[in-house]
């Protein structure tokens, strides 16, 4: 994966906005303003970062994601249509 260190730089800051996205409603349970506006503040940073170091980057037509998928499944034998992977066969 040439791009290592970026998804995980992102999924580094993902968890920093997922784990504020989740605090939000607790400290407002609280009634602990001082929180929450730290929350929101990680929020929005966090936001910011995500739309520039991911989304992106993020391909914008099936045929561009098929494309930049097309090495990860090379090697991989495709399913008859309709399968389900762990189903067992008739």
């Amino acid at each position: 994966n040439k791009n290592f260190k970026r998804d995980m730089f992102n999924v580094f800051i993902g968890i920093i906005w997922q784990t504020a996205l989740v605090a939000v409603p607790i400290y407002t349970i609280l009634m602990r303003p001082t929180g929450i506006v730290v929350c929101l503040l990680l929020i929005g940073a966090t936001t910011l970062i995500l739309k520039n170091t991911w989304w992106d980057y993020l391909p914008t037509d099936a045929t561009e994601a098929a494309h930049a998928l097309a090495p990860a499944l090379s090697g991989r034998a495709a399913r008859p249509e309709g399968d389900i992977a762990g189903a067992p066969s008739d």
